[in-house]
């Protein structure tokens, strides 16, 4: 299973208010007919260093056509992934789960909802290949 499917999974269990993958809670592309209020997560290519350390970023939208409540669930989320040791434990090797940006307001959306994006970073330790 992909990391970003492990971090859906994780969401659609602990965030308080009703998130269901591929119902508002998408992973890489929301389809264009997504309900107003969704999250969306989104993987970036990873990269290792010659420490035996893999970095893996991802961002994470959430959309929403009032403001407070956008801002609320994007804190909610953000709170349950913030600098957590051991993020996802469903992937051997990952100890960390680091905030790179708390969530900021974007722009609205093409159908008027707004934007809250924020970045986190997983670290990992690169799969052993003997």
């Amino acid at each position: 299973m992909s990391l970003e499917l492990d971090i859906a999974d994780y969401l659609e269990t602990n965030v308080a208010s009703s998130l269901t993958v591929d119902t508002n809670l998408f992973v890489g592309d929301e389809p264009p007919d997504s309900p107003d209020e969704c999250v969306t997560i989104v993987g970036s290519p990873g990269y290792d260093n010659e420490s035996g350390i893999e970095y893996r970023p991802f961002q994470i939208l959430v959309k929403n056509t009032s403001y407070v409540p956008t801002q609320e669930l994007a804190c909610e989320v953000y709170d349950l992934l913030k600098n957590k040791p051991g993020f996802p434990s469903t992937i051997e090797g990952v100890f960390y789960c680091e905030v790179i940006n708390s969530p900021f307001a974007l722009q609205r959306d093409a159908r008027g909802r707004w934007v809250f994006s924020m970045n986190f970073l997983i670290r990992m330790l690169e799969p052993d290949e003997s």
